[in-house]
C-alpha cells in the first residue's frame, strides 16, 4: 500500500518511547491494516497512542522495531511511499531506494481497549493550562502526587506543585465530574493535538484522548494530592504592580550573580524595586533597582528559578503581585489564573 509520508511522519511523532527492559516488545510499533485503514500503535504500559491513516484493503499486522522506522521514515524527503509486510519483514520501497527491516512476533505487543463514550472538550484553552500546569510538577518520584498535574472536573480547576511553587488555574465547565491525577509525562504528548473539540472519557484507572484519527490513553495516577487550597492566601496585606519584561530581564541577569543556591532578594517600596543576589563563595553580587509601586515596603527573597517560571507563565505587560510576609507566599493572579511561590527563608 501506498502512504503519506508528512502524515506518517505526523503520526510517528506522537508515539510513546517504550524504554522497558522487561518488555522489549514496548520497543517496537505496531502497525495493522484492515478495512482500507493503517493504525500506528505504541505503548510503555503506561500510555498508549494509537494513529488512524487511509491505507488499502490489504491485511496483516507487523511489529517494528520504532526507532529504526522512525529513523528511516524521518530521512525520506518524498511525498509518498510504498510499504510491504510479508510477515517475517516490512518493505519500504521509494523512487530511489529501498528500505527492508524485521519483524517482530505481535502476540506480546499489549493490546488496549478505549472508551466508547466521550465528553467533547474545547481542547486549546484546556491543553493550554495543563501545559502550563505540567511545569510545576517535581521531579521528586518518592512524592508521586506531586509528580502529576490534578485535574479537578467536578470543581472545574486544574492544579500542579512541587510545593515550592503552585500552579492553579479554573476550567470550563463540563460533563465529566472526576477528579484525576494525569502524570506530567502525558502532556507533551496531548500537545501535539491539534483540534478545536477533542473526546475525553474518565474511567476507574486511565483517561482517553480521542481528536478524528488519533487515540491517547494514560494511567491515571493513584495518589493523594496535596490540599493546595489550604496554602493560598484568602487575602494580602500588600500588593505591587511591576512591568512583567522588566522585572523578567532583571532577575534573569541576577540569578547569574547567585550561584547555585539560586536565592535573590527583592526590596518592593511604594517607589522602586530593588532586585538583588550574592554569592559569597565566590565574592561576586549584583543589584538593579528597577521600577514598581508598592502599597508598603517589604523585603522577600525568593528561588530565582522560580520567579522566572512565573513571570513566563503570563503574558501581561503589568502584574500584580500580592504578598504578607517575608516568609509567608507570594501571589500573582491574571484572569483565571494563579501562581503561588514559597519564599528563602
Amino acid at each position: 500500500m501506498q502512504l503519506n509520508t508528512k502524515e506518517v511522519k505526523k503520526a510517528l511523532s506522537l508515539m510513546v518511547k517504550g524504554g522497558n527492559n522487561v518488555l522489549p516488545i514496548l520497543d517496537n510499533i505496531l502497525i495493522q491494516s484492515k478495512d482500507g485503514k493503517v493504525t500506528f500503535t505504541s505503548s510503555n504500559l503506561r500510555q498508549t497512542v494509537r494513529v488512524e491513516l487511509d491505507g488499502s484493503d490489504e491485511q496483516f499486522t507487523a511489529c517494528i522495531d520504532a526507532a529504526l522506522f522512525t529513523a528511516t521514515i524521518s530521512a525520506i524527503d518524498v511525498e509518498s511511499f510504498d510499504f510491504v509486510s510479508d510477515g517475517t519483514t516490512v518493505t519500504i520501497t521509494t523512487a530511489t531506494g529501498v528500505f527492508r527491516m524485521p519483524t517482530v512476533d505481535s502476540s506480546d505487543f499489549p493490546q488496549q481497549d478505549f472508551a466508547g463514550e466521550w465528553e467533547m472538550v474545547e481542547w486549546q484553552p484546556f491543553i493550554d493550562k495543563l501545559t502550563k500546569a505540567s511545569t510545576y510538577v517535581s521531579s521528586d518520584e518518592l512524592r508521586l502526587a506531586m509528580t502529576t498535574v490534578l485535574v479537578d472536573f467536578s470543581e472545574n480547576v486544574i492544579c500542579a506543585t512541587d510545593a515550592h511553587k503552585l500552579y492553579t488555574a479554573s476550567l470550563d465547565k463540563y460533563g465529566l465530574t472526576s477528579r484525576i491525577l494525569l502524570p506530567a509525562e502525558i502532556v507533551p504528548v496531548l500537545a501535539k493535538i491539534d483540534g478545536g473539540i477533542v473526546g475525553v472519557s474518565v474511567g476507574d484507572r486511565s483517561c482517553d484522548f480521542k481528536f478524528e484519527n488519533v487515540m491517547i490513553k494514560t494511567n491515571i495516577v493513584d495518589a493523594n494530592f496535596p490540599a493546595f487550597k489550604a496554602v493560598i492566601p484568602q487575602s494580602s496585606a500588600l500588593s505591587v504592580k511591576v512591568n512583567r519584561k522588566e522585572l523578567l530581564n532583571t532577575v534573569k541577569r541576577c540569578k547569574i550573580y547567585a550561584g547555585d543556591n539560586d536565592r535573590v532578594t527583592f526590596l518592593f517600596t511604594p517607589f522602586d524595586t530593588t532586585v538583588s543576589a550574592v554569592n559569597i563563595d565566590r565574592g561576586q553580587e549584583c543589584k538593579e533597582v528597577i521600577g514598581g509601586n508598592c502599597t508598603g515596603q517589604i523585603t522577600i527573597s525568593m528561588m530565582g528559578a522560580n520567579v522566572l517560571k512565573m513571570l513566563n507563565t503570563f503574558d501581561d505587560d503589568y502584574l500584580e503581585l500580592q504578598l504578607n510576609a517575608p516568609n509567608q507566599a507570594l501571589v500573582c493572579k491574571s484572569g483565571d489564573e494563579l501562581v503561588l511561590i514559597m519564599p528563602v527563608v
